[in-house]
C-alpha cells in the first residue's frame, strides 16, 4: 500500500513538472509564431523570388555559351541537265550528284558576351538588388507585426484569465452577501427587498462569469491562430509581472530618430525612391548602342559510300546595334520614368508625417497607460477600503444592504479597470517597438 502511495505521488509530481514545462513564455510564443506564421512563410518565399530575379540580371553580365548538334541521314536527288553536246540535235542527259543516302552530322558552339549596353544592365542590377533589399525589409516589417500580434494575443489571454478570477470573486461576494441577507431576514432584521436585490446582484455576477469564460476561449483561439498552430491546441501561458515604475520614458524626437533609422517601411520608401532614380537612367540607356562580342564555331560531316565531305568554320566579331529612331518610344519612356521619380519624391512628406504621427501617438499612449495604471491602483486601494467599511457597517447593523452591494460593485469594477490598465501598458510598450522598428522595451 505504501509503495502504491509513493508511486501515485511520484506520478503526480512528474505530471506537475510536465504541466509546468508546457506553459509557454512570451518569448517562446513569439518564436513559434515567427517559425509557423503563414505571413512569415509567405515573406520568406518572396525573398527567395527576389534573389532569383537579381540572379537573372547578374546572368546578363556573364558570357552566354550554347552548343547544338545533330546526327542523321542526308539525301539529295541528283540534278539532271539536258545538253546537246554534239550539235546533231540529239541532246543527252547529264546527272550531277550521287543517288544514295549519306550519313551526316553537324555541331555548333556559340559565344556571346555583352560589352556595352549604355547602362541598361547596371541599372537593372541596381533595381533588382534594391528589390531584394525591399523584400528583406518586408520580412522585418512582417516580423515586427507578428511580434506585436503575438504580444497582444498573449496578454489578451492573461487578461481574460484574470477577469475570470475577478468574476469568481464577485460571485463569491454576492453569494456571501445573499446568505447574510437571508439569515437576517429569518430573524426579522432584513426585508424581502434586500433579498431580491441580493439575488439580482448574484445573478448579474454569474452572467459576468459566463461572459468571462467565453472571452477566455475566444482569446485562446485568437492566440493559436496568431501563432499559426491548430486552433484546438491547449493554451497554458506563464503570467507576467507588471512593474510600471521600471518602464523608462523616451522623448518623442529621440524615438523618431530611431524610427527613421530602423523602421522597415521607411527604409522601403528610401529604396523605392532610389529605384525610381535607376528607372530614369534605365530609360536613358535606350539612347545608346548595344555592343557585344560574338563567336561561332561549326563543324559538319557528310559521308557517302565513295567519298566524305567535311566542313569546319569559325567566326569572331564585335556586333553592335543602335536604335536610331523608334517613333519617340524611348523619349516617352524617359518622360514616364521622370514623372514616377517626381511622384516618389512628393511622397516623402506624406511618409515622413505618417511615421511621425504613429510614433507620437504610440509614445502618448504609453505615457497615458502608465498614468492610468497608477490611478487604477489607487482606485483599487480606495475601493477595497470602502468595501471593508461597508461590510463592517452592515454586520453591525448600521449600514444597508444597498450600501454593501454598491461597495462590492465598486471594488469589482476597480479591479477590472486595474487588469485592463496592466494590459494596456504592455500593449503600449509593444506598439512603441513596432512603430520605431527596434526593441526599445
Amino acid at each position: 500500500m505504501k509503495r502504491l502511495l509513493v508511486l501515485i505521488l511520484l506520478l503526480n509530481f512528474c505530471f506537475g513538472i510536465s504541466s509546468a514545462q508546457e506553459k509557454l513564455t512570451l518569448d517562446e510564443s513569439v518564436q513559434i509564431a515567427l517559425e509557423k506564421s503563414p505571413m512569415m512563410l509567405k515573406t520568406r518565399a518572396e525573398i527567395v523570388a527576389a534573389e532569383g530575379a537579381a540572379g537573372q540580371v547578374v546572368a546578363g553580365f556573364l558570357p552566354q555559351l550554347s552548343v547544338s548538334g545533330g546526327v542523321g541521314k542526308y539525301y539529295a536527288e541528283p540534278q539532271t541537265m539536258i545538253v546537246d553536246m554534239t550539235g546533231t540535235g540529239s541532246p543527252a542527259a547529264i546527272s550531277f550528284g550521287i543517288d544514295e543516302q549519306a550519313d551526316t552530322s553537324s555541331y555548333k558552339a556559340s559565344l556571346n558576351q555583352v560589352l556595352f549596353t549604355g547602362g541598361k544592365l547596371s541599372n537593372s542590377l541596381g533595381m533588382a538588388n534594391k528589390g531584394l533589399a525591399i523584400a528583406r525589409e518586408e520580412l522585418k516589417k512582417t516580423s515586427d507585426q507578428v511580434k506585436f500580434d503575438v504580444i497582444n494575443a498573449y496578454y489578451n489571454v492573461l487578461k481574460a484569465t484574470k477577469l475570470i478570477e475577478l468574476s469568481e470573486q464577485s460571485v463569491a461576494m454576492a453569494q456571501n452577501h445573499l446568505d447574510r441577507v437571508n439569515a437576517l431576514l429569518k430573524v426579522g432584521m432584513s426585508t424581502k427587498a434586500d433579498t431580491l436585490r441580493g439575488e439580482v446582484q448574484h445573478a448579474q455576477a454569474e452572467i459576468s462569469l459566463t461572459k468571462a469564460k467565453q472571452a477566455v476561449e475566444i482569446a485562446k483561439n485568437y492566440f493559436n491562430n496568431t501563432l499559426g498552430v491548430d486552433l484546438d491546441s491547449p493554451v497554458e501561458l506563464v503570467d507576467v509581472a507588471y512593474k510600471s515604475k521600471e518602464i523608462p520614458e523616451y522623448n518623442y524626437k529621440d524615438l523618431l530618430k530611431i524610427a527613421y533609422d530602423d523602421r522597415p517601411d521607411w527604409r522601403q520608401y528610401v529604396l523605392i525612391k532610389e529605384i525610381s532614380d535607376d528607372e530614369v537612367r534605365l530609360a536613358y540607356s535606350g539612347l545608346w548602342p548595344m555592343i557585344s562580342l560574338v563567336g561561332n564555331y561549326d563543324i559538319g560531316t557528310t559521308k557517302y559510300s565513295t567519298y566524305q565531305s567535311d566542313v569546319k568554320n569559325w567566326t569572331a566579331l564585335i556586333s553592335g546595334s543602335w536604335n536610331i529612331f523608334d517613333g519617340t518610344a524611348t523619349w516617352n519612356k524617359i518622360k514616364e520614368a521622370k514623372a514616377k521619380q517626381n511622384a516618389q519624391q512628393a511622397d516623402e512628406t506624406i511618409v515622413r508625417r505618417t511615421v511621425a504621427l504613429e510614433v507620437k501617438d504610440a509614445n502618448f499612449m504609453l505615457k497615458s497607460a502608465k498614468e492610468n495604471l497608477a490611478s487604477t491602483q489607487k482606485a483599487v486601494e480606495l475601493a477595497e477600503e470602502n468595501y471593508k467599511i461597508a461590510d463592517l457597517r452592515y454586520d453591525s447593523g448600521v449600514g444597508t444592504s444597498l450600501e454593501e452591494i454598491d461597495a462590492q460593485v465598486a471594488v469589482t469594477r476597480a479591479r477590472v479597470d486595474l487588469v485592463q490598465s496592466q494590459h494596456d501598458l504592455q500593449i503600449a510598450k509593444a506598439r512603441i517597438n513596432k512603430v520605431v522598428g527596434a526593441e526599445i522595451y
